[in-house]
C-alpha cells in the first residue's frame, strides 16, 4: 500500500532528523530478505560477491556489503522504490523541483552486527561535509548525501 507523508510526519522528521515507519515491509517480505543475507557467501574483508565488496570500515562493526543491489540476488530490489516508503524518500531526500528531478540512491550496504559491533558517528561533526547537511528551505525538506538522505 502506497503512504505518503503526513503533516505530523514532517513535523517528526524535521525534529528529530529520522522517521519509524511501523510494518512498512510484510513479514513474508523480512523473510526472503533475511534468506538473501543467509546466502551471502563467506568472504573476507575485500572479497566481492558480484557486484558487491565487503568492506568492513572498523574492527567492530560486523560484515557490511556495499552496493548490494549489485550482489546478483534480485531479492534485494523490492527495496528500491517500496510503496511505504518512496513517497517519503522523495520528499526527504528527493529532488523534485529542481533541475536533478528524483530520488539517488548514493549508498545501499547489508549489515550483519555481532553482538557488541557498532559503526562510530559519521562526519564527527566539528567540520561536516555538505553532503550530510539537512536544512528546510522555501518549503522543501532538503537533506543532502548518504547516512540518511538522498
Amino acid at each position: 500500500m502506497r503512504r505518503v507523508p503526513s503533516e505530523l510526519d514532517d513535523f517528526e522528521f524535521d525534529l528529530r532528523g529520522f522517521l519509524v515507519l511501523r510494518d512498512a515491509l510484510e513479514l513474508a517480505d523480512v523473510a526472503t530478505l533475511n534468506a538473501a543475507f543467509d546466502r551471502f557467501p563467506d568472504l573476507e574483508v575485500g572479497e566481492w560477491y558480484g557486484g558487491s565488496q565487503r568492506r568492513d570500515d572498523h574492527r567492530n562493526t560486523g560484515l557490511e556489503l556495499h552496493n548490494v543491489f549489485d550482489c546478483g540476488d534480485s531479492t534485494f530490489d523490492l527495496l528500491i522504490d517500496h510503496p511505504a516508503w518512496i513517497e517519503y524518500a522523495r520528499l526527504y531526500a528527493g529532488e523534485e523541483g529542481t533541475y536533478v528531478a528524483g530520488v539517488t540512491i548514493d549508498e545501499n550496504i547489508a549489515s550483519i552486527r555481532r553482538a557488541g559491533g557498532n559503526h562510530p558517528v559519521h562526519s564527527g561533526g566539528h567540520d561536516t561535509p555538505a553532503r550530510t547537511q539537512y536544512r528546510f528551505q522555501n518549503g522543501r525538506f532538503r537533506c543532502r548525501g548518504a547516512h540518511g538522505g538522498g
